[in-house]
């Protein structure tokens, strides 16, 4: 695994703090899963079935 820096704005900061305690995941396990899902995202892009990303909420990506 290699280690990388990302720059968060505070709510950004906030939210993925909280999301963290309340799921009992680090913060780099949810953007490790979040990049996950945003590439499984782009294999079905064109699938009818699934909500296009920019009708979904940023929380909602994240909380399961």
């Amino acid at each position: 695994m290699k280690r990388t820096q990302i720059y968060l704005t505070e709510d950004e900061q906030t939210a993925i703090r909280q999301i963290s305690l309340h799921k009992g995941a680090s913060q780099s396990a949810l953007i490790r899963s979040a990049i996950k899902r945003e590439n499984a995202f782009g294999l079905w892009q064109d699938h009818a079935a699934l909500p296009s990303l920019e009708t979904r909420g940023a929380e909602e990506r994240f909380i399961e």
